[in-house]
């Protein structure tokens, strides 16, 4: 180990020991993870990346065996570090202590540990084979955009570790905006990495050239401000491609296990500085709860002293009035009594002859002089006093006068008696001082007189500051009580006030702990160590390893769940029809019977009523919707359908359109264009969310294009997504203007410039290619949804409105990527209508199957699929595996590359043609029983006498008039009560469901990868998750009342069924053979309903409040307190806003009822009276017997 690398180990023990003191478990253990790497030499290579993009696949290769599991669904859901050795597999558990194999492990006991996260947290697998040197590792992590939120904070937490990171995306998802937050986080961390952009081969040169989609790539990333050391293009299936890097890779891969001791030790101090951020951070956290607690008592007091009467100002004036007044006094007064000129020269010539007078020697006069002598010297004594009185006036008193009353007057004082005071002072100087102070025997001199008068000016001065010593503690007292009389009329504001000062104090104080931790801890990154901490890091490394224990790997016996038996049953029997003779030869008995009937007279109402069957069923058309997330082939799968690269493909996201392909027409000719642009008020929506964010006022788009020129479009408080929306909008403005709310006609080759280029598609609502192909004559319109992902809001209305009224859903998700969080809202709604469908009519596609390594794969892949399914309670789904790309080919080239395309292409026409069929096949197989009956029945008729034609002639007329009659009651008792009540029911359920889903939407939204304190305060972060999840429970309670109405509409046709078997039954009673045909069932419009939340504002404060410190959030039950919490103003909510619902809901479908029944009763009514004439004609008009034995043998 080198110099530097000592240095750089004693940093790392020197921090360890001072986290492992201050309790910071967590953050020691990633520095002794970091010591140990040190103390080894090792150098560790991390791959992470989307989730299925091949990384296991990726490393697998580039070591050269087959060490780690893969496939297209998720294998590692912990770490799995990979290193070369004497065969070992030690397993780390989240609960129990980890247990070493010393044995050689199977790949299945590989697979279930790799993908057992719950259980095991990390997994260390060492081969003698593994392809590294001894001093190298390699890591796994799983996906960091899985559908489990935990993956992202496994993978989070082993980059410490990592001296090198490798990030592998999959080639359809590198624009991914988890991927690009990913990178942009490892940028900030400091972390070394490369990008690989795997699975090229399924690129398509003729759809998008590769510079092209490079230089997208390129933009993206300097878009985000990410800067990878190096962008490799790799395949695993395909060496001989062209765009391929793999030597690149490989050869900079075994660059790495070069890095060295001080590379590693570099890289690990970085980490370590890391790691301090982050306990610094942690620190804060612990003490941030207080600390919010603090600023949240403030903000009240603040609040509290902010309505109250006093003015701010008062509470400053009112605290400092004692100091600043004794600044004013010691400014005004103290410093100018010494000052003050009291002895001017005139005044020293009195005090000279003063103190001559005082002299042994002085003598006035010859006679009498004794008496004249002291007469002279009490004159010259009152002389003095009396002009020094003058001077004192002058000089002192009256200065001094203006003084204090101009402090009383700046104090804001009201103490009239103080100011009596001052204007009536009254400062004598006692008259016997001008004797005292005369120093005994001193000749009367230039220089003694100028003495004495200093003398007696510093008395005189003392005096007066004694005299005003007296009226300052007055003066004092008058502002002691004038403050006393403020907080007094005041009390619950200056009481706020001065908490406010002590909690500033306080939090002064905790910010001054914080920055001496920090300070501290920094202060630990240098210097040297002690041997009693070496010590220490030595024995917390070999009590590590001591808690290792050693195991026999045994067999691993996993039971299946009930999901995975019931997805593992079999699937083969796919076939829900008969084969398509069944059409065929009703189509042929519906022909013949036609013929046959067509020169009898009394049943050409059952001929024409055949006839109009038969038209529709030759003339049937169809609406086929597609559904999946971006990038799941939908549109590729469309081309394949069609058989022509019709719709633009690509694999950068592009603004959601909704692209129909219909039959062409006349008026409509094969490949006419129409392209529906957004109006402006769709547009303000697609934009609200932008608006809101940023803070945008205007109204109304020109003003808002304005608003954002002058601000930017460059905002931190964006995603990329909305980011990117924002920027073509304000692009494409000014040409898309002039168009909005209009229909244009486009020729077909701009089809894809108003899907791929985005200042065009923002602005699109919908096409529509008229398209002539076999599909489209055979009378289908194919509609391509927008993605799951979608961000128009809009969207999802569009996408149930295709769920109710489709005739066959297909959903297509990628073999790399089934079932992405993007999936998951499209299939709970798809899971909670599918029961209300007449039948099923889903499919699901599991595309680019061409991908699968071996057909054991691609089951595994299916199953995996059927298990995902039944979670959104879908059993036994039509599921097929297709290769859009080879279906393409296949349809182009006229060879067969087994796409799987052809059997579910038959399978989806026998849907078509037979079970769509199903109901209008069983109405014409039973108007041609009908007609045979009719036959038989006129032969009988044929055969009577006039007398008996006449008696069967007045019965049937009194039938007919009985049967008419049922007609003309009232609806059923009760169905409308059956609405209401059906309503109820169903608004009862979906808040018992909402309320107990709502963990999820809790955990999805409140986790540690959303709120962390990372680049935006915590609090702010957990105020956006809350609103972001108030935004889903609102989204998934109107997915719920849409599913309510498809259930609704089921309960009409119930109620519908129920009615006519009733009236049937009267219908027997009164003549047998007349029997009711249930009407085709009409088009049942949805009501206009939308439930806004509206939650307790309350709900917000509590969200923000409850983030003091993530670590207390999330490890002390703040979490789970602050879900209950929400709970309650989300039960409320829910409450009021499903109540509020409930009435428009009942309303529309009882009205609906009664549209219904009048259109049923109305059409029943006419079925009867058409039976009833078909049986009175041959009475009235009779007809050859032998003729219609002929007819009869025809239909026979």
């Amino acid at each position: 180990m080198t110099t530097m690398t000592d240095s750089k180990l004693d940093q790392l023990m020197h921090v360890y020991d001072y986290l492992s003191q201050e309790g910071d478990a967590a953050s020691a253990v990633k520095l002794l993870d970091l010591i140990e790497k040190v103390k080894e030499e090792e150098t560790i290579i991390g791959f992470a990346g989307h989730f299925s993009a091949g990384k296991s696949t990726l490393i697998n290769r580039l070591l050269g065996h087959e060490l780690l599991p893969s496939s297209p669904i998720p294998t590692s859901a912990n770490i799995v570090r990979l290193k070369t050795g004497s065969e070992k597999t030690i397993v780390f558990f989240d609960q129990e202590d980890p247990v070493c194999y010393e044995e050689k492990i199977s790949m299945d006991m590989v697979k279930d540990l790799c993908r057992d996260g719950d259980a095991v947290k990390e997994l260390t697998i060492q081969r003698p084979e593994g392809g590294l040197p001894s001093h190298v590792s390699v890591v796994d992590t799983p996906g960091v955009d899985s559908t489990n939120d935990a993956d992202r904070l496994i993978t989070e937490a082993s980059l410490h570790k990592m001296d090198y990171m490798y990030y592998v995306m999959d080639y359809n998802h590198v624009q991914s905006e988890v991927n690009l937050q990913f990178l942009d986080e490892m940028q900030r961390r400091k972390k070394p990495f490369t990008l690989v952009i795997n699975q090229i081969d399924k690129h398509k040169e003729e759809e998008l050239t590769f510079e092209s989609y490079k230089r997208s790539i390129e933009a993206a990333l300097k878009t985000w401000g990410i800067h990878p050391e190096a962008v490799f293009y790799t395949t695993m299936r395909d060496s001989s491609h062209p765009e391929s890097d793999w030597a690149e890779l490989s050869q900079h891969f075994r660059a790495l296990f070069d890095l060295g001791p001080s590379k590693g030790s570099h890289q690990a101090v970085k980490e370590a500085e890391m790691i301090m951020e982050e306990s610094v951070r942690t620190y804060k956290e612990e003490r941030s709860s207080f600390l919010a607690d603090l600023k949240e008592r403030k903000q009240t007091l603040l609040d509290q002293v902010e309505n109250s009467p006093v003015d701010e100002g008062i509470f400053h004036e009112t605290e400092d009035l004692l100091n600043r007044g004794m600044e004013t006094f010691e400014e005004r007064i103290l410093t100018f009594l010494p000052n003050a000129y009291l002895m001017p020269s005139s005044l020293r010539e009195y005090a000279e002859a003063f103190l001559e007078s005082l002299q042994p020697n002085f003598k006035v006069g010859l006679l009498f002089s004794g008496k004249k002598t002291e007469e002279e010297r009490k004159r010259r004594e009152e002389t003095f006093y009396e002009k020094l009185n003058a001077s004192i006036q002058e000089n002192l008193q009256w200065p001094l006068r203006e003084r204090m009353l101009s402090i009383i007057d700046t104090q804001g004082l009201r103490a009239p008696e103080l100011v009596s005071q001052v204007q009536n002072m009254d400062f004598q100087y006692p008259k016997e001082r001008l004797r005292s102070l005369v120093e005994s025997g001193a000749s009367v001199t230039g220089a003694y007189v100028l003495l004495y008068t200093d003398q007696i000016a510093k008395d005189i001065r003392q005096e007066m500051k004694t005299y005003v010593g007296a009226w300052k503690r007055e003066w004092e007292a008058a502002l002691k009580r004038q403050q006393q009389e403020w907080k007094d009329k005041h009390e619950e504001a200056f009481a706020a006030y001065e908490e406010i000062q002590h909690i500033n104090q306080t939090i002064r104080s905790q910010e001054a702990e914080i920055e001496s931790y920090e300070n501290s801890l920094r202060s630990h990154f240098t210097g040297s160590i002690t041997s009693s901490v070496e010590a220490k890091v030595e024995k917390d490394l070999e009590n590590r390893r001591k808690r290792i224990k050693g195991e026999t790997a045994g067999v691993r016996i996993t039971r299946k769940s009930r999901q995975e038996t019931e997805a593992g049953e079999d699937f083969c029997d796919q076939d829900r029809t008969s084969s398509s003779s069944m059409m065929h030869a009703t189509l042929e008995r519906v022909d013949r019977t036609i013929n046959a009937i067509a020169p009898l007279d009394g049943l050409q109402s059952l001929r024409e009523q055949l006839q109009r069957k038969r038209e529709r069923l030759k003339n049937r058309s169809f609406t086929i919707a597609l559904f999946g997330a971006f990038s799941a082939g939908k549109s590729s799968f469309a081309n394949a359908l069609l058989g022509e690269s019709v719709l633009p493909v690509s694999p950068n996201p592009t603004t959601a359109t909704i692209n129909k392909i219909s039959p062409p027409s006349i008026e409509k000719p094969d490949r006419t264009l129409d392209v529906y642009v957004k109006n402006e008020k769709e547009m303000m929506e697609d934009l609200a969310d932008i608006r809101r964010r940023m803070g945008l006022q205007r109204e109304t788009l020109d003003l808002l294009y304005e608003e954002v020129k002058q601000k930017g479009t460059q905002s931190d408080l964006l995603d990329q997504k909305q980011l990117s929306f924002l920027e073509a909008f304000m692009q494409g403005y000014h040409e898309m203007r002039e168009y909005l709310g209009t229909r244009m006609e486009a020729p077909f080759d701009e089809f894809t410039s108003y899907v791929a280029d985005e200042k065009k598609s923002c602005f699109i609502e919908s096409m529509e290619l008229f398209y002539d192909c076999a599909w489209t004559k055979a009378g289908i319109t194919l509609v391509d949804t927008p993605g799951a992902d979608s961000v128009n809001a809009r969207h999802t209305d569009v996408s149930f409105k295709y769920i109710k009224d489709a005739d066959a859903v297909l959903f297509v998700t990628y073999y790399n990527h089934p079932f992405s969080q993007a999936d998951q809202s499209f299939l709970t709604q798809l899971g909670r209508v599918k029961d209300s469908f007449a039948m099923d009519k889903m499919f699901f596609l599991l595309n680019a199957a061409d991908l699968a390594a071996s057909e054991e794969e691609l089951q595994q892949v299916e199953m995996y699929m059927k298990e995902q399914l039944l979670g959104f309670q879908i059993r036994k789904p039509r599921l097929y595996s297709v290769s859009s790309l080879l279906a393409l080919k296949e349809k182009q080239q006229k060879e067969h590359l087994s796409s799987g395309m052809e059997a579910f292409e038959a399978k989806f026409r026998s849907f078509l043609n037979e079970e769509l069929a199903s109901v209008l096949i069983q109405s014409m197989e039973a108007d041609v029983s009908t007609a045979k009956q009719m036959v038989e029945a006129f032969i009988s008729t044929s055969r009577m006498n006039e007398g008996q034609r006449k008696e069967e002639k007045r019965l049937l007329e009194r039938q007919k008039a009985s049967a008419l009659a049922l007609f003309h009651k009232e609806e059923p008792v009760g169905a409308k009560e059956a609405v209401r009540n059906k309503v109820a029911k169903q608004l009862h359920y979906v808040q018992e469901r909402m309320l107990l889903n709502y963990n999820d939407f809790f955990k999805q939204f409140f986790n540690p990868a959303v709120i962390n304190g990372r680049g935006q305060d915590m609090r702010e972060q957990a105020l956006e998750a809350y609103r972001k999840h108030a935004e889903a429970v609102e989204f998934e309670l109107n997915q719920e009342l849409k599913a309510v109405c498809l259930r609704m509409e089921q309960t009409l046709r119930e109620l519908t069924a129920s009615h006519m078997m009733k009236v049937n039954q009267d219908l027997k009673q009164v003549k047998e053979s007349i029997h009711l045909e249930q009407p085709e069932w009409p088009d049942v419009p949805l009501p206009a309903i939308h439930a806004d939340l509206h939650i307790d504002p309350q709900a917000e404060k509590e969200s923000k409040k409850a983030v003091k410190s993530t670590r207390a959030f999330f490890e002390r039950n703040e979490k789970e307190a602050l879900r209950d919490t929400l709970l309650s103003y989300i039960r409320d909510a829910l409450s009021d806003s499903i109540g509020g619902q409930s009435g428009i809901v009942t309303r529309h479908y009882q009205e609906q009822w009664d549209q219904l029944f009048m259109q049923f009763q109305s059409e029943w009514m006419h079925q009867t009276q058409d039976s009833f004439d078909r049986l009175l004609y041959p009475l009235e008009n009779p007809i050859d017997v032998a003729h219609l034995e002929a007819v009869y043998k025809q239909l026979k």
